[in-house]
């Protein structure tokens, strides 16, 4: 499997996890669940960042 297959391939599991995150973070009714899965959410974005070549970004969006 080639490199940017393997990429694609983790991009598509960070998509569900954020996207399940965010979902979470809508649907619940807890306030702590929903700023845990807020958190899920920017560390996935965080590293999306990583996967693209941006450190700096994702640096800043961990430490936000």
């Amino acid at each position: 499997m080639s490199k940017n297959r393997k990429r694609w391939i983790v991009l598509a599991a960070l998509v569900v996890v954020i996207a399940a995150g965010a979902l979470v973070a809508v649907r619940t009714d807890s306030r702590l669940s929903a700023v845990t899965a807020l958190g899920i959410v920017g560390y996935g974005i965080a590293v999306v960042y990583l996967l693209f070549g941006a450190p700096d970004l994702a640096m800043a969006q961990i430490l936000v």
